[in-house]
């Protein structure tokens, strides 16, 4: 029974994809792609990698003040989201928006963390529309967009199986269990 789950929820997973920006250099970018992903800074000042609150390297604006980030999603996706922590010592406003290939805003979503927050929070936002490209990075009360990191990007290409599928599938999943656990008892 074991192995059948974990064989459906390694299904169910294959598709999210996550970024970690291990080989992001730590000098100047003018972009950085990886994983059918680009990532520039909105205000053109370039990015780099730097580490993260959770010890590994994240993606950062170059300079003060930090940029916003647009991660740009060859093919689109359903489902992105995006850990963002803040090494600094001052109040941030993490924001993660999503948008469609006509710059429609499908969404956003935002975290107003004290300035004792060092961790890596997620912020995750789905949409049946196709996501072209996300934004996310700091507003204010950001000070000069703050020292905001992005880590642990993830996408989901696939819209996620649609209730009525879903229920054939656990059907059909207890009913090959049933005639396993049968052929197995005789």
């Amino acid at each position: 029974m074991k192995t059948l789950t974990l064989f459906f929820l390694s299904v169910a997973l294959s598709s999210a994809t996550t970024i970690h920006f291990e080989s992001l250099s730590t000098t100047f970018a003018s972009s950085y792609t990886e994983s059918g992903v680009t990532f520039t800074a909105i205000t053109g000042a370039g990015l780099r990698g730097q580490t993260s609150p959770n010890s590994s390297i994240g993606i950062a604006g170059y300079a003060s003040p930090f940029s916003l980030i647009k991660a740009s999603i060859a093919g689109g996706a359903k489902f992105v989201s995006v850990g963002l922590g803040d090494i600094g010592s001052d109040s941030d406003n993490l924001v993660l928006s999503i948008y469609d290939s006509s710059d429609n805003l499908l969404g956003s979503t935002s975290l107003l963390i004290p300035s004792s927050n060092v961790l890596l929070n997620t912020l995750s936002l789905s949409s049946a529309t196709d996501i072209a490209y996300a934004i996310f990075g700091s507003t204010a009360p950001s000070v000069s967009g703050s020292s905001i990191i992005g880590d642990e990007f993830t996408y989901l290409n696939e819209s996620p199986v649609p209730e009525p599928a879903s229920l054939l599938l656990s059907l059909t999943a207890l009913g090959l269990l049933a005639g396993y656990r049968r052929a197995s008892s005789n």
